[in-house]
């Protein structure tokens, strides 16, 4: 393990902690975010220095660590979705899609749809506010996370997110709005 007696180095590792995971973390009661946080500064043999590498390490430590926290794998999976795409984005502009479908689509790998247990906007309102999150509901509630969506973010029906779970290989694409949308999105990019 390396020595974080360093407090720039401490620091350091609670700050990418912080800023990768906002949302999950404002999931846990306040003494937990602290422990957990410690924990995975603790844990750590090296610090990335690539952030959003770390960022998902972090991610993923923390959604292992508290998996039975209501809503809290998928806030995690938005915000590591999120986070993959962001840093894709500054790379570069997402390409417009061509006006028509292609022959073939296939789903786009930075894009993702997120089952949820409640409407995400409630959860998500409750974590910036400090209040306590919804209940899990029976249905699933879907959230697209694509390129070339405002935000990067809408909520997806479940006939959308059935054909983005489809096009894990490539498609015929059949003329259909929610096929449109996802095309448009950007989630689905022509195969080949």
């Amino acid at each position: 393990m390396r020595d974080l007696s360093r407090p720039s180095e401490r620091l350091g590792n609670v700050l990418t902690a912080q800023a990768a995971a906002p949302l999950s973390l404002a999931a846990l009661p306040l003494d937990t975010r602290r422990t957990t946080v410690d924990e995975f500064v603790e844990s750590s043999t090296r610090r990335d220095p690539f952030f959003v590498r770390e960022a998902l390490r972090f991610l993923d430590f923390l959604v292992a660590r508290h998996s039975g926290v209501p809503h809290l794998p998928e806030v995690a999976a938005f915000e590591r979705a999120t986070l993959v795409l962001s840093e894709s984005l500054a790379l570069g502009a997402p390409v417009p899609p061509a006006p028509d479908l292609p022959a073939t689509v296939v789903r786009n790998p930075l894009a993702s749809v997120i089952a949820f247990a409640a409407p995400p906007d409630e959860i998500f309102a409750a974590l910036v506010a400090d209040r306590p999150l919804p209940d899990a509901r029976s249905a699933e509630h879907w959230l697209l996370v694509a390129p070339n969506l405002p935000g990067l973010a809408r909520p997806a029906s479940a006939f959308e997110a059935w054909v983005f779970e489809e096009a894990q290989q490539p498609v015929r694409p059949f003329n259909h709005a929610a096929v449109r949308g996802l095309w448009r999105s950007g989630a689905l990019v022509a195969a080949g």
